[in-house]
């Protein structure tokens, strides 16, 4: 029992390991992307500029371009660490963001269908798992048509064959992966929220988090949407904040605490990211490798999120919450959900503060 237990920790560390890897060479343009896009939002709540005005819509673009061709990056890195051809990486996701099937995936109905098998329609902007499971796919496909095929005809047909075979993969089987958890979590938030708000704060303080890395918190967005549409106002959005302190918290202690000089200028960049409600870049740069900063902050944010839940916070818009998009949260129980992320913060920051120790982990090389 002992020996299986070891490896199951050691192949969890190898996974954890991986992601880290694919997601370290983005982090820095992740971050930068996540302030300015920030930033924007405040400008415009301040009226400084307007989301008509060119400058702001040029500028956001810049900003949210990266999250919205998010899969392109990550193929692009996936590609590099796990040995496939660069280019035929990024066609898989660039693919995955084609105005025409994304016009398709709006409608909402299965209208598409490839031999005969219907496609079932999935949100693949931002998106994080597709991709990631289309690279590990192609790595195998690729070896395999390396082996197969005359060494002269390699370098045209091994990616052919591989984008043939992975992309539509990927579109009828990882992308609805993705949809159909996210859908499940949503629903079981919604009966949850009817028993008890304060007890659905603290399921989705605790999990909204490890949602973020697997991209199902996207599963939500429909029905905040229609919350909107149908009331004018959301209770969902508001309980991401609590999450989104816990991991702040975390990855500021982190900062503080660790000797090495690269993993403190990434840690502070991700708490200022954080701040701004985008907590990729200390999710992968930070906490996930590290993995107790990523526990407490979790902790944290179930906790703390019961103020939250308390408090009734309602969004009038869809936004994250972070600190560009507080006029969003303004309506009612503002004040409840600052608490709720002042308390994770809080939370978060002691218990890694003294908790975790430089020397307890080596990964990324800390001794």
């Amino acid at each position: 029992m002992e020996e299986k237990q070891i490896k199951r920790r050691g192949l969890f560390r190898r996974v954890i390991a991986l992601v880290s890897d694919i997601f370290m060479p983005v982090i820095p343009v992740l971050t930068a992307a996540g302030i300015l896009k920030g930033l924007l939002i405040l400008a415009a709540s301040a009226g400084i500029l307007t989301e008509s005005a060119g400058t702001y819509r040029i500028l956001y673009a810049l900003a949210d371009g990266f999250f919205y061709y998010l899969p392109v990056f990550l193929g692009i890195s996936a590609s590099k660490r796990l040995g496939v051809n660069v280019y035929a990486g990024a066609l898989v996701g660039a693919a995955l963001l084609y105005p025409d099937l994304a016009a398709a995936f709006a409608e909402g109905a299965e209208t598409l269908s490839f031999l005969g098998i219907p496609v079932i329609s999935a949100t693949y902007q931002s998106s994080v798992i597709p991709i990631l499971l289309g690279i590990l796919l192609m790595r195998y496909v690729q070896r395999f048509f390396e082996k197969i095929l005359p060494e002269i005809i390699q370098p045209f047909f091994v990616p052919l064959f591989s984008v043939l075979i992975v992309f539509p993969v990927t579109i009828l089987v990882f992308g609805p992966m993705g949809t159909i958890v996210g859908n499940l979590l949503a629903g079981g938030y919604q009966s949850i929220y009817g028993l008890s708000p304060i007890a659905a704060a603290c399921v989705a303080g605790l999990l909204q988090q490890p949602m973020v890395t697997m991209g199902f918190h996207w599963g939500l967005v429909p029905i905040v949407m229609s919350n909107l549409a149908a009331s004018g106002t959301d209770t969902i959005m508001p309980l991401f904040a609590a999450p989104v302190g816990g991991q702040t918290g975390a990855v500021l202690a982190v900062a503080l605490r660790t000797k090495l000089k690269e993993r403190r200028a990434t840690a502070m960049s991700a708490a200022v990211s954080c701040v701004f409600g985008v907590t990729e870049p200390a999710l992968f740069g930070v906490n996930i490798p590290l993995r107790k900063p990523m526990v407490f902050g979790c902790i944290a944010g179930g906790i703390a999120n019961s103020i939250t839940g308390a408090s009734g916070t309602l969004a009038t818009a869809f936004a994250f919450p972070g600190l560009a998009t507080l006029p969003v949260f303004m309506s009612h129980g503002v004040g409840g959900m600052l608490a709720a992320w002042a308390a994770a913060f809080v939370i978060g920051f002691v218990l890694t503060w003294f908790t975790w120790k430089p020397e307890m982990d080596d990964i990324g090389g800390e001794k």
